[in-house]
């Protein structure tokens, strides 16, 4: 008699009641026994009685067999095993070790140690590359090829140089980027190059390796070969980049090509005769692995990771995977999802089941991130897959490598990119996407069917793309636009598909042909009016005529307004890329019609841009803009056999140095700014007389060393220069200028010499390079004091300090250090570039060190206090030095690779000294001193006219940051400030001496303001009291406020009502006197962030957390009108002391005038690029300033005349062309 099964407990966990269902269903087909169950289920009894027996999981297989045998609906069974498994495998391994599976992606160099299987295949693919110059490696897609290259052939080559890429669209673009580091040469410069001269390639190559073994021969490693095919739409160009690679085969050396194609692409390989002679006998075939290599790159993995592979899972993935091409991505996969679901530290066969195996981990994965997004987000994520899929012709879909820029920037795509990416369906870097493997397009039925739904519609999508990348490269000019039949081809529905760029790219073409039609339809309703009125245009020529007019008159103004909209949304548009352009639009746009758009565009131009002024176009490459030691002269080096000198105060050219050199990679002017030094790319030093424009000597070595870095010494004898060869180490060179010769060679070792500077003293030289250190030299003995150990990684630039006590550099990890010359030692470390520094400079006092970034971004640094105080950003340089700053700081140089010469004017930026955010601002009485406080834990007094701090109390006076902005007495006379240590102190505004000090309040202590006699203070005390403080008398007295949390307070200025506004949204207004509560008002159910009295205190302002705005009549205390349109927050608001603007300002990062009388938008002032957290009016002109997050206060001009007149002085003097003047210039 069998032997009863033990009880089962379903409450103790899924896997009991799993069982105990199992059971059920034995018994509802009659109670089979295990051994008569077994023939129909085909498995042992002992395994069927296991799966019932409730102490784990059975596998997949086994549950639908029992299922089977007892007449149970399989599908139902593999759902219900299905639930159980995921929830239950997946908290069994530990979530802290990481796979040693990759899964969709590619094996990379820093994989090798868990890449098995293909030791024979690496083997003969080195010993095929010894034997021939070009190898190419041809496969299945999902074969391995890339992996093999990536994992197994480099870590092989670890002893020769090699560069791996994959060729886009542009094969030659990606070329230059790869080389480009290893020539120290701009990927633009030499991408024109490699294009121009299929000989290039090989020539840049041996320059680049010159220095390496003759038995080291470079390794140029080309993977996703058919891309040239798939991306690459130029046959000119794909032919040219062929024939470069079997050009560089050939050249002395040795390199050698290797590239990976995919099988279904070798027919187009074999249409290039050529390719096809270097590849007959150096091709190498990647199948199917053998059941061996399997075995191994199943078990190795895990071993090396210190776990085991369950022997069932072993062979059921070897019977699922041999024989199969393009299996091995799903097998990496379906382990790598294993691993997550494994028991302890067993990979098991439950645990792959449960993940769907080969045929559906991947589809699996994919619809579990899918499910997990919202409806928005999948539409997002069904965009970006079908971008990121190239449609094959002839041949299967491709994946397709696309730029960041082709997305939107909206959270929702964020958001479903990285949820893709950590699932390892796409990969991302900073500047590309893509998918990981072409198997996700292969094996998930869901982007399938999107590719299949309609083909035809991608294709026009994909266009549209190209389409709308060129009409912006063409600052949108509408003969880019779509007309006619391509753009009947656009379906109506497609724009919920495009970006923002596309929508637009669509709705201007549209807009374009509807405007078109409409004027041709409007001539030939005119054409037939005029025609039918022929005969009776005598009788009522009269009356028609006065009608004409009046009707002309509406259609000018309105075609005016329309007119004066456009310029100014294509003056915003050019704002930061191109200031003159957007200046001439806004003058012309207000000239067309006062429009609040046109008023925006012309005060936010007036007050704040991007940069102050900007030289004309610069032929050829910019590689550097030193200016003289007075400020006065600058020159623009780069273009071969040309230096252009400019006098900066006038921005005007004042003559051409010529000659017969090649491009210049550094120059300096001597300390007496008579001299300028100049060094080429090709190995020539010249030294000029700036002021004859003519040559004083040059010097040139045979031996073919190049330039990297000129310092002149402060008495201007000696010019010391970093130097490089391809035959020799690094050096310095020290030239007698007086007697045009070099005097010594200082050798600096195996290292590349970046950059070079002299100590203000003359004794010291400063040197860095690829070692990452800084090597100081005596000057006067020629020998080396000391070499101080740096990051390890490129030091592109280094300076002195006027004084001579600190070095600054900077280079590739993207870190400031300050380095204490006497210690020897990095005194401070600063962060704030986001990509390698490449140039930096100290103004005459020490004071400010400004830092240039290849980004782009000049970072302005308070070298005292270590932080950060000024940004201003570019474009993109080609170089890593086109940066100067004029010795008193005032003037900022940079070179832009599409804009020429950029130049921004301290006078003109905004007020710049905070090193944290700005928490409020207030003018003095007198208008001419402008008071600010930060979370720096700074108070600032400025002066206006020349924008610098008149006085400061710095954060050595006040060890907390201000809780809130300060508060101004009604006099002027008087800012208070509250501090987060509980404390508020009252300083007199002109000098910043503290008057008084309240302390003793919480720790929520919050904003506080002035009585209008002055002799009270308001503050906010913890969430629930009112502090009024006599500050003269030192008496203070509170006021409970109930359960009211309050957010803001404000006096009217007549003196009668004190208003407080709280986190339920609603006002309290107290009698200013007895301060009891005599109204409430139910503003919103959002907290009330900012409220303000009018200046004669008949209207109460009123802001909240998500932007409302309301305008209170303080007599009755009615809702006078409701202010709109404004995007998140409500930070601050202001009356204009005529009170005819009210100025509104918070998280959308722009200050909004509203007109009071008509209680209509006037103008919006744009310009930072972080919340706006205080607002304020000059009490004795039209200027308002702002303060902002991003540590900036910004004063604004709202004269529109004023505006006008400043615009059109700085189109005359900073911005000179050869376009006219607008006409309101004239």
């Amino acid at each position: 008699m069998p032997r009863p099964e033990r009880e089962l407990d379903p409450d103790t966990g899924a896997v009991p009641m799993f069982a105990a269902e199992l059971r059920k269903l034995r018994q509802q087909a009659g109670n089979p026994t295990y051994r008569d169950l077994a023939v129909d289920a085909h498995y042992s009894p002992a395994t069927l009685a296991a799966a019932a027996s409730g102490r784990k999981l059975p596998t997949l297989a086994v549950t639908l067999a029992y299922a089977r045998a007892c007449g149970g609906d399989e599908r139902e069974w593999e759902a219900r095993w299905r639930e159980v498994a995921a929830p239950s495998a997946l908290t069994n391994g530990s979530a802290t070790l990481p796979s040693p599976y990759v899964g969709l992606a590619a094996f990379e160099p820093a994989d090798a140690d868990r890449f098995f299987g293909r030791e024979h295949l690496v083997a003969e693919l080195v010993t095929l590359l010894e034997e021939h110059r070009l190898v190419a490696v041809v496969g299945p897609s999902g074969a391995g090829k890339s992996s093999l290259l990536r994992a197994g052939l480099l870590p092989a080559l670890d002893t020769r140089p090699v560069v791996v890429l994959t060729p886009a669209a542009d094969p030659f673009r990606e070329c230059a980027v790869a080389l480009g580091p290893l020539l120290r040469i701009p990927a633009g410069a030499l991408r024109a190059d490699l294009a121009g001269d299929p000989d290039s390639l090989g020539m840049a190559i041996r320059q680049a390796t010159a220095d390496q073994r003759p038995d080291c021969a470079f390794v140029l490693v080309i993977d996703q070969f058919e891309e040239i095919f798939t991306l690459c739409h130029d046959a000119e160009i794909r032919s040219r980049f062929i024939a470069s690679l079997l050009a560089a085969t050939r050249e002395p050396g040795g390199i050698r090509v290797v590239f990976a194609v995919r099988a279904d692409f070798y027919g187009h390989c074999a249409r290039n005769p050529d390719l096809v002679t270097a590849l007959r006998e150096a091709q190498i075939l990647v199948g199917p692995m053998t059941t061996d290599e399997l075995r191994a790159a199943i078990i190795q993995p895990a071993i090396s990771a210190g776990c085991s592979v369950e022997g069932a899972l072993v062979s059921r993935l070897i019977g699922d995977a041999t024989g199969q091409a393009g299996v091995l991505p799903l097998v990496s996969h379906a382990l790598r999802e294993t691993w997550f679901r494994r028991r302890g530290n067993a990979l098991t066969l439950a645990g792959y089941e449960a993940s769907g195996g080969i045929d559906s981990s991947v589809a699996n994965t994919a619809e579990h991130v899918f499910g997990a997004f919202d409806p928005t987000q999948q539409r997002r994520a069904r965009n970006i897959l079908l971008r990121l899929t190239a449609l094959g012709e002839a041949t299967e879909d491709t994946k397709r490598r696309i730029t960041r820029d082709e997305l939107d920037t909206d959270p929702d795509t964020t958001i479903v990119l990285y949820a893709m990416a950590k699932a390892r369906l796409l990969t991302l870097d900073k500047t590309s996407v893509e998918i990981s493997h072409e198997a996700l397009i292969r094996c998930w039925p869901r982007l399938r069917e999107w590719l299949a739904e309609d083909r035809e519609i991608l294709r026009i999508r994909r266009q549209l793309t190209d389409s709308t990348r060129v009409w912006e490269s063409l600052d949108r000019d509408r003969e880019a636009l779509y007309r006619g039949a391509r753009l009947a081809m656009v379906p109506e529905d497609i724009t919920d598909d495009l970006t923002m760029s596309e929508q637009a790219f669509v709705a201007a073409s549209r807009a374009e042909q509807n405007e078109g039609e409409a004027r041709t339809r409007r001539r030939a309703r005119q054409l037939r009016w005029l025609i039918a009125a022929l005969a009776t245009l005598l009788v009522i020529v009269t009356a028609a005529g006065s009608v004409v007019a009046v009707q002309r008159r509406d259609a000018m103004h309105h075609e005016q307004i329309a007119l004066s909209r456009q310029l100014a949304a294509e003056a915003r548009t050019l704002a930061i890329k191109d200031v003159a352009a957007a200046i001439r639009l806004s003058l012309d746009a207000y000239q067309a019609h006062p429009t609040p758009e046109a008023r925006s565009a012309l005060l936010s131009l007036a007050s704040r841009r991007s940069y102050q002024a900007q030289l004309p176009m610069h032929h050829g490459m910019l590689t550097g803009v030193p200016v003289s030691p007075d400020g006065q002269m600058l020159a623009v080096v780069g273009e071969p056999g040309r230096i252009t000198l400019w006098d900066l105060p006038s921005r005007r050219s004042i003559g051409d140095i010529r000659g017969q050199f090649g491009l210049v990679t550094s120059a300096t002017f001597s300390q007496d700014g008579r001299r300028l030094a100049t060094a080429t790319a090709t190995g020539e030093l010249l030294l000029w007389d700036v002021h004859g424009r003519s040559l004083l000597w040059e010097d040139a070595d045979p031996d073919g060393y190049f330039f990297t870095g000129l310092a002149f010494s402060p008495d201007g004898r000696w010019l010391v220069a970093s130097t490089a060869t391809r035959a020799r180490a690094s050096a310095l060179r020290v030239w007698d200028t007086t007697r045009a010769t070099p005097v010594t060679t200082l050798t600096a070792g195996d290292g590349h010499i970046a950059s070079v500077a002299v100590s203000p003293d003359g004794r010291l030289i400063a040197s860095t390079g690829s070692d990452g250190a800084v090597t100081l030299w005596d000057l006067p003995t020629r020998q080396r004091q000391a070499v101080l150990p740096g990051p390890g990684d490129w030091l592109n630039t280094v300076a002195f300090s006027p004084d001579g006590q600190l070095i600054a550099t900077g280079g590739r990890d993207k870190v400031l250090r300050l380095w204490d010359v006497r210690a020897r030692r990095v005194e401070a470390e600063l962060h704030a570039h986001q990509a390698e520094i490449g140039n930096l400079r100290f103004t005459e006092h020490g004071a400010r060190l400004y830092s240039f970034d290849t980004n782009g971004v000049v970072l302005g640094w308070d070298v005292p206090r270590r932080a950060v105080v000024a940004q201003f950003e570019g474009g993109k340089p080609e170089w890593l030095s086109p940066f100067a700053v004029s010795p008193d700081g005032r003037l900022v140089v940079a070179a832009d690779s599409g804009a020429g010469v950029l130049l921004w004017d301290r006078g003109a930026l905004p007020f710049l000294g905070h090193t944290a955010e700005i928490n409020g601002i207030v003018f003095a009485a007198d208008g001419r001193t402008l008071l600010s406080a930060g979370t720096d834990r700074s108070l600032v007094a400025w002066d206006l006219e020349s924008r610098t701090p008149r006085h400061v109390v710095p954060d050595a006076q006040t060890d907390t940051p201000w809780a809130a902005g300060p508060a101004l007495s009604r006099d002027g006379s008087l800012v208070a400030t509250v501090s987060d240590r509980t404390e508020v102190t009252i300083w007199q505004t002109t000098t910043l001496q503290r008057v008084a000090t309240l302390s003793g309040l919480s720790s929520s202590a919050g904003e506080a303001v002035f009585s209008p006699d002055g002799y009270t203070l308001a503050v906010i005390d913890n969430s629930t009291t009112l502090v009024l403080w006599d500050w003269a008398r030192q008496q203070r007295r509170t006021v409970p406020l109930g359960d009211v949390t309050p957010t803001d307070i404000d006096y009217s200025p007549d003196g009668r009502m004190l208003a407080i506004g709280s986190h339920r949204g609603q006002v309290l207004v107290l009698d200013a006197t007895t301060h009891a509560t005599t109204s409430t008002l139910d503003f919103r159910n959002s907290p009330v962030s900012t409220l303000t009295f009018s200046p004669d205190s008949r209207s109460l302002v009123t802001a909240a957390h998500d932007g409302a705005i309301t305008v209170w009549d303080t007599g009755t205390w009615s809702r006078k009108t409701e202010l709109a349109g404004h995007n998140g927050r409500v930070r601050t608001a202001a009356f204009s002391p005529d009170q005819r603007l009210l100025a509104i300002a918070g998280d959308d990062e722009t200050v909004t005038l509203w007109d009071t009388a008509t209680n209509t938008r006037w103008a919006t002032l744009s310009g930072h690029i972080r919340h706006i957290t205080s607002v304020a009016w000059n009490p004795k002109s039209s200027t308002l300033a702002s303060g902002s997050l991003d540590h900036s206060i910004t004063s604004w001009t709202t004269d529109t005349e004023a505006a006008t007149r400043g615009l059109c002085d700085t189109l005359v003097h900073d911005f000179v062309s050869d376009h006219p003047l607008p006409k309101a210039c004239r």
